[in-house]
């Protein structure tokens, strides 16, 4: 189970980096729980601190009609999304 969940972590990033929505509800389906993996765990970054990097507002906005705690967690330098939208100038995430 724990490799399981390590590769839908996996491919969740690369589905964030890629900003591809229909991936992400794609992996909600097959596992509700993957978005909660990222709360309250140690994470480099999470797939909204991603997103929100690059700037894939349709990814962002549906991690966040789900998971809405997503948007206080921190990364690694302790910032969070929306310090990263704003600093790449994604206003609109």
């Amino acid at each position: 189970m724990k490799m399981h969940n390590r590769l839908m972590e996996k491919k969740l990033y690369e589905a964030a980096v890629k900003g591809c929505v229909t991936s992400l509800l794609s992996f909600i389906h097959e596992d509700a729980l993957v978005l909660d993996r990222f709360i309250a765990r140690y994470f480099a970054e999470t797939p909204l601190h991603i997103v929100s990097m690059l700037g894939h507002l349709e990814f962002a906005k549906e991690i966040l009609n789900r998971k809405p705690q997503l948007v206080e967690e921190v990364d690694f330098q302790g910032q969070t999304p929306l310090h990263l939208a704003t600093a790449n100038g994604h206003l609109k995430v």
